[in-house]
């Protein structure tokens, strides 16, 4: 694989590196916080999403952090 080759991910793949439910990553991508791209045939009948890994490190880069004084308040 070349370094600029774009790393695809699937929706399960997303959802189990975020830890979450794969319907939880379905609702990012709808609420615009995960980018996806529709890799299907065109006038195909389903869509099929996959998520860019750097849209995935984008996503996980734009949440807050935790302060560790803040979770013991």
């Amino acid at each position: 694989m070349s370094a600029t080759a774009t790393v695809l991910l699937s929706i399960p793949e997303v959802a189990k590196r975020l830890g979450v439910h794969r319907t939880t990553v379905y609702d990012y991508i709808s609420d615009g916080e995960i980018e996806a791209i529709d890799i299907a045939r065109p006038g195909a009948q389903r869509v099929r999403l996959r998520v860019p890994e750097t849209a995935l490190s984008a996503y996980i880069a734009s949440r807050p952090r935790v302060i560790p004084e803040a979770m013991s308040a």
